[in-house]
């Protein structure tokens, strides 16, 4: 259990509260990016590059969720 998870008495407003902060780091890391497909060359710096993926979000001009769903996405297709 998390530090601020055992702050909170009542969890239904911890919850809220989680959900407003993720809610605000993806919108943060939108700023700029346009629906387009994915390159190989950015498939590969998912997990080459030591930058954050908000970071990296700028540089290759997709957001913070879809950079996360798609390192997951890639990673479970190379286990199978």
């Amino acid at each position: 259990m998390s530090i601020r998870k055992k702050m909170y008495k009542n969890l239904d407003k911890w919850r809220e509260y989680k959900l407003r902060q993720q809610k605000q780091n993806y919108a943060r890391g939108r700023i700029n990016c346009e629906r387009h497909k994915w390159t190989p060359e950015e498939e590969k710096l998912l997990f080459s590059c030591p930058l954050t993926d908000r970071e990296l979000s700028k540089v290759i001009h997709h957001s913070v969720q879809a950079i996360q769903i798609r390192r997951c996405r890639l990673k479970k297709n190379k286990n199978i």
